[in-house]
């Protein structure tokens, strides 16, 4: 259960990261 939750929360991860990078390199 711990790796279904990792994948879980690196996703979250991925999908908040990905719109920072972008205003980033916007910047």
């Amino acid at each position: 259960w711990m790796d279904e939750s990792m994948k879980r929360f690196d996703r979250l991860i991925s999908r908040a990261l990905v719109p920072e990078s972008n205003r980033l390199s916007r910047l």
